[in-house]
């Protein structure tokens, strides 16, 4: 091949690159919002949930809220996978977003292996005493708020 070939070659291939990584740009927004095509979310709290033997993190969560209905939500960050959940009060309502609140992030009250791929951290929001498990798979994990046996909402109580 001449020079001048292959010089077009690599311009074109260039301009192809070029043009092909172009990516749609959501709207201005700051950084505690998370926009999608449906909602909003706008983070409240944000922070590493550690051990509480040795204080190795174990994930990121983020509490945010979504403005049209002011329902809270919480997104832990694994390693390999995240879930995402809604947020309840003590009673079983739904959590909603109060803006004079500060809001923290969940308290783990015990973790370790759960399985020969899975990994379960137990842990529960300070705020409600509302109980979570959040159970780590080998590329999926999960959460979900954990009940009682009446069908009622597990509370934490530093007594158990």
């Amino acid at each position: 091949m001449t020079k001048r070939k292959v010089l077009a070659i690599i311009i074109a291939l260039t301009l192809y690159v070029s043009i092909c990584s172009c990516a749609t740009e959501y709207p201005q927004s700051s950084e505690t919002d998370y926009p999608s095509k449906y909602v909003t979310f706008t983070a409240v709290a944000e922070g590493d949930i550690a051990k509480n033997i040795d204080q190795r993190i174990i994930y990121n969560q983020t509490i945010m809220y979504d403005p049209d209905t002011m329902v809270m939500y919480t997104y832990l960050d694994g390693y390999i996978s995240g879930t995402m959940s809604v947020l309840y009060n003590a009673d079983g309502s739904l959590k909603l977003y109060s803006p004079n609140t500060k809001y923290v992030i969940f308290t783990v009250v015990a973790e370790g292996k759960a399985g020969e791929r899975s990994y379960q951290v137990i842990m529960y929001d300070p705020d409600t005493m509302v109980m979570y498990t959040y159970l780590d798979g080998y590329r999926a994990g999960t959460m979900s708020v954990i009940y009682n046996a009446d069908g009622t909402l597990k509370l934490y109580s530093p007594e158990h």
